[in-house]
């Protein structure tokens, strides 16, 4: 009896062995270059290794020869790294409609603002909901908003004078976290964010535990894009839980308030109730309000590239003080900042747009 067991045993390893060797074998029998695999976890088994996954991507990127494709494995699923910009923009642009499904988030419905963001969201969805977004990054549409940048600005200069009067050294990252709430909760939602102002405020507070990192967050998020059928077994979720209750509260009783008042702001909670309005049919109003959760946590990349920058420049004194002469002269011509006056700020652009964004993996 026990033999015949491990003979049964070692029969269904060996018949797993083979067919992960042939799946891993996918490439191969293509005739393409690919990055070898390992047996079970594919490529995916060195990014345990590294802290960053843009890093992982980037190891991935110049390991492959080919110029336009790279070919690599998430555990035994064969996968495709587009290389080449132009094929890119061709793929996500023009034939967009043919690249409308996404793998992650699949059937995770205990996550609903999870699930509903245009990060996970399936087509014909996503199509409708990316279709009816567009108009909000419109020129138009950022330069209103660019007088709620320069007035947090005006704030962020209160807040770093008031810091130095009373400590020897300013915490930068709750600053930029801090300048990024602001932003988005005033700008985006017309809530009274003044996390600058008044500091750690209830906003404040909601939108760091919705972003918030940790060993335990990365993993769940990890699986919640990668591995929907674990993440969904585990209840695993890409937005805190907590935070999301609270907050959803807030916007969706914001955005009932709007409905009821003959004012209209203009900002991205007009935008939803007017696509309710357009689409009500068609669309949930959890797909409506996910997309909102999704520009809080973008908010949070923001964050990460303005601590980053300052970084780098930091680092160099010299870029620094040049930096400092050009605004310096700049603002001497003008008595309001203004979109047309960052335009005349052409080192500035320089060290935002190359060299600071092309040091940093934005994560």
């Amino acid at each position: 009896m026990y033999l015949l067991t491990a003979i049964i045993f070692v029969s269904i390893i060996i018949c797993l062995c083979l067919y992960i060797k042939k799946r891993n074998s996918y490439w191969k029998d293509l005739g393409v270059p690919y990055a070898e695999p390992t047996l079970l976890f594919g490529n995916l088994l060195s990014l345990l290794q590294i802290k960053s996954s843009a890093f992982w991507f980037r190891n991935l990127y110049e390991s492959t020869n080919h110029l336009f494709y790279g070919f690599f494995f998430t555990l035994n699923t064969p996968a495709l790294l587009i290389r080449d910009p132009e094929l890119i923009k061709q793929m996500f642009v023009k034939n967009s409609d043919f690249f409308a499904h996404r793998l992650g988030g699949q059937n995770c419905n205990h996550d609903k603002m999870g699930v509903n963001s245009m990060f996970f969201m399936k087509s014909p969805t996503w199509k409708i909901v990316r279709k009816a977004l567009v108009p909000f990054f419109s020129p138009y549409k950022l330069a209103n908003l660019s007088t709620i940048v320069f007035k947090t600005g005006d704030n962020l200069v209160a807040y770093i004078e008031s810091e130095m009067t009373t400590k020897p050294s300013i915490d930068v990252p709750m600053m930029a976290s801090m300048y990024t709430s602001d932003i988005i909760g005033t700008g985006l939602f017309g809530l009274s964010a003044e996390s600058l102002t008044h500091k750690n405020t209830r906003y404040y507070v909601l939108s760091e535990m919705l972003a918030k990192e940790s060993l335990a967050t990365l993993i769940e998020r990890f699986c919640f894009g990668v591995f929907p059928r674990v993440a969904q077994f585990l209840k695993m979720r890409f937005f805190d839980k907590t935070s999301t209750q609270i907050l959803k509260r807030i916007l969706v009783n914001t955005m009932e308030q709007r409905k009821s008042s003959t004012y209209v702001r203009g900002d991205f909670l007009d935008l939803l109730n007017s696509v309710e309005r357009r689409h009500g049919e068609i669309l949930k109003h959890d797909e409506l309000v996910a997309q909102a959760f999704q520009m809080h946590f973008a908010a949070h990349t923001s964050t990460n590239t303005i601590i980053l920058a300052l970084h780098e420049i930091c680092l160099h004194p010299h870029v620094q003080a040049r930096l400092r002469q050009e605004i310096t002269q700049v603002l001497s011509k003008h008595e309001v900042l203004s979109l047309r006056v960052l335009y005349d700020m052409v080192y500035l652009d320089m060290v935002v747009s190359g060299k600071c964004i092309e040091k940093i993996a934005i994560t």
